[in-house]
């Protein structure tokens, strides 16, 4: 006779014989343990166990009680082999669950690593732009307070001029009274030499003209006085000489050009 193979096949073999034996020898009553739970078996086996082994049992009775001893085992044997079965499903259930969740637990680290690596790798950039923008705003700042600085400079300039051209203005402008009040005696001036040419005869008020350059040259004027021609001068036009003014007359720088204003 062979040995089975596996410790599984021998424990079939010996149920399969031991069901074949007790199958008829169990009585009818039998039957029914074998859809007894473990704690029913175990309550039997209990109640079986319970029995003073010193007194004298017949022969039946002894072969009953070894009948219930064998199946109890057998029962409990299945039930154990039940639970392994199901211990080794959980098992290896969990041994599946594990694995995947090592899988998981590698995936997810693996990801962290690669955000890590991502974050790390946008912040260096996030920095490099951040100091080139700052580096490029100092050098606008720099570059906007050295334009200010010129700007305030040519300001200043400007302001300088323009005080400048205001005084200049206001010198041309009273520059500009003087010599229309001037222009203004030289006219009158004129005007009065023009009356005193046409009529000499004619006594003139004494009028004295308030912006004078100049006076009639002493060696003119003693001929006035005298009623004799200066040889140096010359008689005026229509050959007569002028008479002493009742007044002192004067000339002007401006009359020269003045004087042709008047004629036109």
């Amino acid at each position: 006779m062979s040995r089975p193979s596996s410790p599984e096949a021998h424990w079939d073999q010996l149920e399969t014989w031991l069901n074949a034996m007790t199958g008829t020898l169990l009585p009818e009553t039998a039957v029914d343990l074998q859809h007894l739970s473990r704690e029913q078996l175990d309550h039997n086996l209990s109640a079986v166990m319970s029995h003073n082994p010193a007194q004298d049992y017949s022969h039946k009775e002894l072969a009953k009680i070894r009948e219930l001893l064998t199946y109890n085992l057998i029962a409990q044997t299945k039930t154990e082999e039940k639970k392994n079965s199901r211990l080794q499903q959980e098992s290896l259930s969990f041994q599946i669950q594990a694995e995947e969740a090592r899988r998981n637990l590698a995936q997810a680290h693996d990801q962290l690593d690669r955000i890590q690596a991502e974050t790390q790798s946008q912040r260096e950039q996030q920095e490099k732009d951040t100091q080139e923008e700052l580096r490029r705003a100092k050098a606008l700042l720099i570059r906007a307070e050295t334009e200010l600085k010129d700007r305030v400079a040519k300001a200043k300039a400007y302001e300088r001029h323009l005080q400048s051209a205001r005084e200049e203005i206001n010198a041309l402008c009273q520059e500009r009274t003087h010599l229309k009040e001037e222009l203004d005696t030289t006219r009158r001036e004129l005007k009065h030499a023009y009356r005193l040419q046409r009529d000499p005869e004619k006594e003139m008020p004494n009028v004295e003209f308030p912006l004078t350059s100049g006076l009639i040259p002493p060696k003119q004027e003693s001929s006035f006085q005298k009623g004799v021609r200066n040889p140096d001068s010359r008689p005026p036009q229509g050959g007569r000489l002028f008479k002493k003014p009742r007044f002192p007359v004067t000339v002007s720088p401006l009359r020269n050009w003045t004087k042709t204003l008047i004629n036109n």
